[in-house]
């Protein structure tokens, strides 16, 4: 299976994989106190530029609004009625701004939450664009909207790299002739309260908005090789699964391959959450296709729960 495109929103830029080579910007000093990492925004960019539908703007949270200028970049082939969307997601784009309302008039005089309160008059405050902006599978459904992608469908939230997975299933579908090409790629905007709150523990890696989409199909320059089972397990096994010998580049997403000279992601777009497998397959394919010496590409994910790899390779 192969990778013919990709289209990346992160603290880069906007535009295609390319974006990866300039150098992002971790200092966003307008975040809560006890968000006390190095953090990267998307730089501005008008998202009317990419949503065809305006009345979607509103409806759009910021995940979304970086799913579709990610997915914008690349040139469909023959419309979208029968091609996959697989989008790896995080938790919620929402901001805690969006329950002002409720909060406001929810409150005993001293402060603490009033639930007789809230049922009587808070949940009529609520933001009425509510639940489009928490549920954290918008950014799925907003790209599939705007591009008339028909065919099958899979929002991927779960621990091990949400956005590698998303490309697994996205190249299980083309080859088994599910859909005559695929869409896969992660958006994340955790530059919000509840997701800062949440994981406020990491504070030695910065934290950044990112999406990327990448166009798969049965030709194109770069070779998607595979993903291997995220588990308890070395990375030369969870490498062994998808790729002989070591790759000629390595990536990082979170604390794994100290010593072997991989690229850390967070250090060069942020560590997105559901993004990063997505950023990371971008950077690999602007390496195989600038880097000479880069003819194979290991991205290895690796948390709590495990460790798997995936790979990619210079086509020919």
């Amino acid at each position: 299976m192969f990778i013919a495109a990709v289209g990346v929103a992160c603290a880069s830029g906007v535009g295609d994989e390319r974006v990866l080579a300039q150098p992002a910007d971790f200092d966003f000093p307008s975040l809560p106190q006890f968000a006390l990492r190095r953090v990267g925004r998307v730089p501005p960019f008008d998202p009317e530029r990419f949503v065809t539908q305006r009345k979607s703007l509103k409806r759009m949270n910021r995940a979304s609004l970086l799913a579709v200028a990610a997915a914008r970049q690349l040139a469909l082939p023959d419309g979208g009625s029968e091609a996959g969307l697989f989008l790896g997601v995080g938790m919620s784009g929402g901001e805690i701004a969006l329950l002002a309302g409720l909060l406001d008039t929810s409150r005993h005089p001293d402060g603490t939450l009033d639930l007789a309160a809230m049922g009587r008059e808070g949940l009529a405050h609520l933001h009425p664009l509510l639940s489009f902006h928490v549920l954290n599978n918008m950014p799925l459904c907003h790209v599939s909207i705007e591009l008339g992608i028909g065919g099958p469908h899979a929002a991927i939230h779960a621990p091990g790299g949400e956005a590698l997975q998303a490309f697994a299933r996205g190249a299980e579908a083309v080859a088994s002739g599910e859909a005559p090409w695929a869409l896969s790629g992660g958006a994340d905007a955790p530059l919000n309260t509840l997701t800062l709150a949440l994981t406020d523990e990491d504070l030695d890696r910065p934290l950044a908005e990112g999406a990327a989409v990448a166009l798969l199909s049965d030709r194109g320059a770069i070779e998607w090789l595979g993903l291997s089972e995220h588990r308890p397990q070395s990375i030369d096994a969870a490498r062994a699964e998808v790729l002989e010998g070591e790759p000629s580049r390595w990536i990082a997403i979170g604390p794994a391959l100290a010593g072997r000279g991989a690229i850390p992601l967070h250090q060069r777009v942020g560590e997105t959450l559901a993004a990063s497998g997505a950023l990371a397959v971008a950077l690999a394919v602007h390496l195989l296709r600038s880097d000479p010496a880069a003819a194979t590409v290991g991205i290895c994910a690796q948390d709590a729960l495990g460790t798997s790899v995936a790979a990619l390779r210079r086509a020919g």
